[in-house]
């Protein structure tokens, strides 16, 4: 029990530790190269991201690391993998947990950014390369096909997401507690704050 809380703290400071270098970064000043009066919006990209929610059910944090390329400020594609960090109390009351590996995935993106709304639409695969009995996998290809509607009002971006696919994934916003296969449709709406 105490590897399990010591792997959590470590797994919770490595995340905090992201999340605030990724904020010095952003408030680095800007140098300015070559680039001219157009920024370069093409190159391979690498992210690290530590995410997570909890409610009375349980706790689901995810480590995700993916590399991908910008072929243009409209489109991009990714490739990563995720490792799932998962507590939580079964039906008769017996605390566990569990980290894991889960399924390999691909996104195929693409931006259209408007003053009046901004698009995006993400379509995901992923490979069954996590663990059925651990939780972490269907143990089918899945795929999913989301589509983001947002405005900015200063620090403020109201948004609406409409999606459809074979699996609901987990959300920025949201990481669920269980996984499904079958065709389904879903939403979410919401505001975040930047």
């Amino acid at each position: 029990m105490k590897d399990r809380k010591k792997s959590a703290l470590f797994v919770l400071f490595l995340g905090v530790s992201l999340v605030l270098a990724q904020q010095l970064h952003a408030q680095a000043p800007a140098v300015s190269g070559s680039a001219g009066k157009e920024e370069q919006e093409h190159g391979f990209t690498l992210t690290e991201s530590f995410e997570g929610s909890s409610n009375s059910d349980g706790y689901v944090l995810d480590l995700t690391s993916t590399s991908g390329y910008i072929f243009s400020k409209h489109f991009s594609l990714d490739v990563g993998l995720p490792i799932y960090f998962v507590g939580g109390t079964t039906a008769i009351g017996q605390k566990n947990s569990s980290n894991t590996v889960g399924d390999a995935f691909t996104a195929l993106h693409f931006t259209f950014k408007n003053p009046a709304l901004n698009y995006g639409a993400t379509l995901t695969a992923t490979a069954p390369s996590g663990s059925t009995s651990g939780g972490s996998s269907t143990g089918h290809a899945t795929f999913d096909w989301s589509n983001t509607f947002s405005r900015e009002f200063g620090a403020w971006s109201p948004f609406a997401t409409l999606g459809a696919g074979n699996s609901v994934l987990s959300s920025r916003e949201y990481q669920r507690l269980y996984l499904t296969f079958g065709k389904v449709a879903h939403f979410e709406v919401g505001t975040s704050h930047e």
